[in-house]
């Protein structure tokens, strides 16, 4: 084999082995005020997320991956190998947050998987 398909062959083992150890996912959901939110909770929210994804990369527990607003709510998406870690690495900064009640769904598997297991808890 030669070099330039030991290399091309290792990125795509190593992109695949990737996407598997993010199997798990934990999502956060909290109300707004307004359909899409106010400025004010918008910039909340943005200031959350900014310390999730600080704190997950600190603890190496996964990613954050994005936000929705929409519907009176606020819903946030982490994936990880692991998503009590994620919720562990995570659990400082939702019980700081103004926003309350906050519905934490933990996933237990991949997105494709509808026998994957779910918990869901709430943070008052």
């Amino acid at each position: 084999m030669s070099w330039l398909k030991k290399i091309l062959n290792a990125k795509q083992d190593s992109t695949e082995d990737e996407v598997q150890q993010y199997e798990e996912a934990v999502i956060i959901t909290f109300d707004l005020s307004e359909e899409r939110g106010t400025e004010e909770e918008v910039k909340q929210a943005h200031e959350l997320s900014d310390e999730l994804n600080k704190l997950i990369a600190e603890k190496s527990a996964g990613e954050y991956d994005g936000d929705e607003f929409g519907g009176h709510e606020c819903t946030l998406y982490m994936y990880g190998p692991s998503a009590d870690a994620l919720l562990e690495a995570i659990n400082p900064a939702l019980e700081k947050s103004t926003f309350k009640p906050i519905r934490v769904l933990r996933r237990y598997g991949s997105v494709d998987d509808a026998a994957a297991r779910e918990t869901k808890t709430r943070i008052a």
